[in-house]
């Protein structure tokens, strides 16, 4: 329990960012048709070579009505029209999360942020043309993060209007009862509502609301490739971005959420007779309660979360991880064609879950995961990531894992072998799907861009000193801007100019020169970017050893289980 504990602090506090604001006198005043008048700020921001920029931001707002009461585990509902001004200086407070007292926070929290550059709504040219449009959905595992993120060097780089959400989080997002009394997916709906309100109201900030690319990383990944594939959503944005996560690479959580429910309603004395009873209850506690035990719901199988997005015949129709699929489907095929797609790993994605699922596993075993992994503790660990994405765990699958990522040169090595751990949940949770998604994409007769990327940059890790590789979202700094040194601004100059790119045309390499032509990803070479230490470069086949492995040979490892037979290794 206390292993879980931290795991969600570290979680936390991997989400904490902080930022320097310069304030100018000067408000903007919005006229919303529908919405009311918003009124903004303008910002500087300052670059590494000290010229500034100019940013209006309208931070906090409302886009639906605060889910409490009847509300609290439903859909969202609109926000009404504002009857006075709305002043958009502060972003508002989050949503309740784990570790409550290190940030302001309410179930008050639907708000959103706009950031435009202040020059494009100042003019007065009525010709001008609409900006493109970033929506960024923020990660944390479904349990922390806010949209409170510090975008302003992208918007001015790139010349674009970036937009940011809060969604719930934990059980008040995602607590479900499988039925219509608590059907789940809470903080989906939110996203998709958000989404529709910049769709109806972003050209009143000299957004185009024809051109929205959403985007986010980890669990924002996940969530936007959900957006993508939900059915409802089809015109209300043409592009997007999944960073280290997407739809086949998560685990809906539909055959143990409802049990978390229970769980969570016998912990807080209700009657979980019936769904009607235990909502009813749930609904009557202070939220304090609900979110805060969250530390006490151990999960029911390892790599796995309480509360996170689940079945349920209606934001999700089918399951993602059946519609796209290798081989594909049809189905598939269609339910991705028409937009643009970006998608990225790091080298070393496995290492979140390393910290946090790993770390809990050796407890049973009597080991210290930072400092090494047995044998048997590896078993177990292939185990649990078959079983976390209803696979069976057949022997036979475990031992070939074994085989593949064991360090023959150095078989017993602990230290080693943690190394392979973090590899194979890297390929297992993230790359390979990615590479599903994308093929699956590719195949859509160039229809729309496929772009892949991997990240290589090993920028070191206190907590696993033997880790190589960059860990989870590693990147995401140079997306937004970093600028500590001359050379981290170089590589941020870098990123912001191929997502602002993307985010524009759909292309990475244009309008914007780039330095290193980004190919696209097609069925026959499988294009990605490679970017390491001293090198950024297009290549082919991204660990094409290991992807066959995935995807040729453990399938035919379990068909031959089920006929008691083996195949020979490729």
């Amino acid at each position: 329990m206390a292993v879980l504990d931290l795991s969600v602090s570290c979680l936390l506090l991997m989400f904490v960012c902080f930022s320097a604001t310069h304030v100018k006198a000067q408000d903007f005043n919005v006229t919303v048709p529908g919405v009311g008048e918003i009124q903004g700020r303008e910002e500087l921001v300052t670059y590494r070579d000290t010229t500034q920029s100019a940013v209006a931001t309208f931070r906090g707002i409302p886009y639906a009505e605060p889910p409490v009461g009847q509300l609290r585990f439903a859909k969202p509902v609109p926000k009404a029209g504002f009857t006075a001004p709305f002043q958009a200086f502060e972003f508002g407070p989050m949503c309740p999360q784990p570790l409550q007292g290190l940030h302001v926070e309410s179930e008050d929290c639907l708000h959103l942020s706009v950031f435009v550059p202040a020059a494009h709504l100042r003019a007065t040219d009525t010709t001008t043309d609409p900006l493109p449009v970033y929506v960024w959905i923020h990660g944390g595992a479904f349990v922390t993060g806010s949209g409170d993120k510090d975008v302003r060097y992208l918007v001015t780089f790139g010349n674009i209007i970036v937009v940011t959400m809060n969604y719930r989080l934990g059980a008040l997002g995602f607590l479900t009862t499988l039925d219509q009394e608590a059907p789940g997916n809470y903080g989906l709906w939110d996203q998709r509502l958000a989404l529709q309100w910049v769709k109806a109201n972003i050209r009143a900030f000299g957004g185009d609301p024809d051109k929205i690319t959403i985007g986010g990383s980890s669990a924002g990944g996940f969530s936007v490739s959900f957006q993508a594939l939900h059915a409802g959503n089809e015109g209300l944005f043409h592009r997007f971005i999944a960073e280290s996560g997407n739809a086949i690479s998560v685990t809906k959580h539909r055959d143990y959420a409802a049990n978390y429910t229970s769980i969570l309603g016998v912990r807080l004395g209700c009657d979980t007779t019936t769904s009607r009873a235990i909502v009813s209850c749930l609904r009557q506690k202070n939220y304090t309660d609900i979110i805060g035990d969250l530390g006490a719901l151990l999960p029911q199988e390892p790599f796995d979360l309480p509360f996170g997005p689940a079945e349920d015949n209606d934001f999700f129709t089918e399951n993602p991880t059946d519609l796209i699929k290798w081989p594909p489907s049809k189905a598939g095929l269609e339910s991705i064609k028409s937009r643009d797609v970006m998608l990225g790993t790091t080298s070393a994605e496995g290492s979140v879950s390393y910290n946090m699922w790993v770390t809990y596993l050796a407890m049973s075993f009597g080991e210290n995961s930072r400092a090494g992994v047995s044998k048997q503790l590896f078993d177990a660990i292939a185990k649990g990531l078959l079983t976390s994405q209803k696979e069976h765990p057949d022997q036979e699958v475990v031992d070939a894992m074994e085989y593949e990522y064991t360090d023959w040169d150095d078989p017993e090595n602990s230290t080693t072998l943690a190394q392979s751990t973090v590899d194979l949940l890297t390929d297992k949770h993230w790359f390979v799907p990615n590479v599903i998604f994308s093929r699956n994409h590719a195949l859509n007769n160039n229809e729309t861009g496929t772009y892949l990327f991997e990240f290589d940059l090993n920028v070191g890790n206190s907590k696993l000193p033997w880790l190589h590789g960059a860990p989870h979202v590693a990147y995401d700094r140079y997306v937004w801007g970093a600028h500590g040194n001359d050379k981290e601004w170089e590589l941020s100059k870098v990123f912001m100019t191929y997502w602002s790119n993307f985010i524009k045309t759909g292309n990475p390499n244009s309008p914007l020169p780039v330095k290193e032509q980004w190919l696209p990803f097609d069925v026959e070479n499988e294009h990605y970017l490679y970017v390491d230490d001293d090198v950024i470069s297009t290549r082919k086949h991204c660990k094409a050893k290991r992807t066959d492995f995935w995807l040729d040979y453990v399938p035919r490892v379990k068909a031959a289980a089920q006929r008691g037979s083996r195949p020979c290794a490729t």
